[in-house]
């Protein structure tokens, strides 16, 4: 695969995996300065900012299930579930 099919795949891709390629990038340069002294310098190299959350979603079943554990005083969580 050429360096162009690369990039159009980086162009696309989301910023979780271009920080992939470019902390691989990143510990190539240190390793060739630091072990086989191949470069004096390594440029600094930033990464994405990456918003690690999840969106999970209940299925009926386990929002049934969930509603059934919760103690009686919790009537909120169960309204909340129950009015959408």
């Amino acid at each position: 695969m050429s360096l162009n099919n690369h990039s159009k795949k980086l162009e696309t891709a989301c910023k979780a995996t271009v920080n992939r390629y470019l902390a691989l990038i990143r510990s190539i340069l240190l390793r060739c300065r630091d072990v086989f002294r191949w470069i004096d310098t390594v440029p600094k190299i930033t990464l994405f900012k990456e918003y690690n959350y999840r969106e999970i979603s209940l299925t009926r079943f386990e929002a049934m299930r969930l509603l059934s554990e919760l103690p009686g005083h919790q009537s909120i969580a169960r309204n909340r579930f129950t009015t959408r």
